[in-house]
């Protein structure tokens, strides 16, 4: 069965105008190019450019039938968004290809006297059936072949158009007719004037006679379809605005759509980059943390301290600075503890503070550089775990904690357990944590941030 180069035709509306537009020189151009200039005429509303562009089979068909077949085309290029691609060319024979909103297509063409020209019908959705030129066997299906008829919950304007479509077929069925009575009535006329009797005559007179009654029969009835074609594509008119507006709307609709979903990934790709960056700097404060350890270990935390400020700085994310300022903080409190011991050790010296037993000695001095025994000078460095506990035992409590402030007590405290937690001694961090919760029961939140593992 004949497949129709209107097949694509589901629903017809969009905008109209008319634009004349020169005779188009089709000399030199390409397949991709005549379809191009064979779309603007159709969209221009440009009769004598568009039958220009058609190939002499295609020319059988009358002007007054292609000028109704250009309108329900114009309505499908602008609405389903057509546009052709690429051709393949084999000898005087080509294919371009076509793409529409809903629907990919072919549209075969024939090089006449060195120029192309549009020579079948449209071929949408995947149809495998070729598409033959204008002039073979009779059909009634031109415009519907393989669509499928609206049903009724369709809208007006699909119905409408179909019916269009119907009496489309109507008129090329009958202008193929003709074409085809015509042909025989050549064959007939011919034979008559070679006929060698009168009786042989008079039938192929008959016969011709028989054939232009068939074409006069089929123009009659290919006006009549015509007549209501342009009926009912009048109606289609009318409705266009709306349904344009329609379409419009859905189009926004999708480009909202797009757009959100750009958005959401562009969101998506930030949150992952900030996770990342994230993770990162974390593992950076893990190893600065590393890098200070000989620093705590020497009991150095001015030092530590000043050298994480600068990284505090280049944190970017918010886990990343958290984290960061919890080292800054842990050497910040540590330091003032140092500070704290220096000064009571100066003020009131630590009798047998030194060790234990009967090696214990007397702690009678410090400084920045180290602590002062009663005969020998020993360096920060040289303090060990246990004896900065014990130091900060001592000096934390009565008699040697009175008229130190309770806040300022609590925070000595809190660094306490923070060395502790530093050099795992989870019991006596306990137990200083403790203390400084209860001196200052808001410490709590801050004791926990400050002994979370990193």
């Amino acid at each position: 069965m004949m497949k129709t180069y209107w097949t694509a035709l589901v629903v017809v509306f969009a905008t109209a105008g008319h634009v004349f537009a020169v005779e188009p020189n089709l000399a030199g151009k390409t397949p991709e190019e005549v379809y191009s200039i064979y779309q603007k005429a159709i969209v221009d509303e440009d009769l004598d450019a568009y039958y220009h562009c058609l190939s002499e089979g295609l020319r059988k068909i009358s002007k007054d039938a292609h000028k109704m077949i250009m309108a329900p085309k114009k309505q499908n290029i602008a609405t389903q968004n057509i546009k052709g691609g690429d051709s393949s060319i084999d000898g005087d024979t080509a294919t371009v290809a076509l793409m529409g909103d809903d629907s990919n297509g072919t549209i075969a063409m024939v090089k006449e006297d060195g120029v192309w020209k549009v020579n079948a019908q449209e071929k949408w959705g995947g149809d495998e059936d070729a598409a033959p030129p204008m002039g073979s066997d009779i059909t009634t299906e031109f415009s519907t072949a393989g669509l499928k008829k609206p049903g009724a919950s369709d809208p007006e304007i699909k119905k409408l158009a179909w019916s269009v479509l119907v009496e489309s077929d109507k008129v090329l069925a009958q202008v193929e007719r003709a074409n085809r009575a015509s042909e025989n009535a050549q064959k007939w006329s011919v034979a008559a004037k070679n006929a060698t009797t009168w009786a042989a005559a008079a039938n192929n007179v008959a016969k011709l006679d028989e054939e232009l009654g068939v074409m006069r029969e089929a123009e009659i009835e290919a006006q009549d379809a015509l007549k209501k074609a342009k009926g009912f594509f009048d109606k289609v008119e009318n409705l266009k605005t709306t349904v344009q507006e329609e379409r419009q709307a859905e189009r926004r609709a999708t480009a909202e759509i797009e757009a959100a979903q750009v958005a959401e990934e562009n969101r998506l790709k930030k949150e992952k980059d900030y996770q990342a960056k994230t993770e990162q700097e974390i593992g950076s404060v893990r190893a600065a943390h590393i890098e200070i350890k000989v620093l705590l270990e020497q009991h150095s935390y001015k030092e530590a301290y000043d050298s994480l400020k600068d990284k505090l700085v280049g944190c970017e994310t918010e886990k990343g600075k958290e984290k960061m300022q919890v080292l800054v903080d842990r050497c910040k409190l540590l330091m003032n503890m140092k500070i704290y011991i220096i000064e009571k050790i100066n003020a009131s010296p630590y009798r047998w503070g030194w060790g234990v037993g009967v090696s214990a000695m007397d702690v009678v001095g410090a400084d920045n550089k180290g602590i002062k025994l009663q005969r020998k000078r020993i360096e920060w460095s040289g303090v060990s775990t246990s004896q900065m506990i014990k130091f900060a035992s001592h000096y934390l409590k009565a008699p040697e904690i009175r008229g130190v402030k309770l806040r300022v007590l609590a925070n000595l405290n809190l660094a306490a357990a923070i060395f502790c937690f530093e050099n795992n001694k989870a019991i006596k961090a306990e137990d200083f944590g403790n203390a400084a919760t209860e001196l200052y029961p808001a410490f709590g939140e801050n004791l926990r941030r400050l002994t979370t593992p990193l």
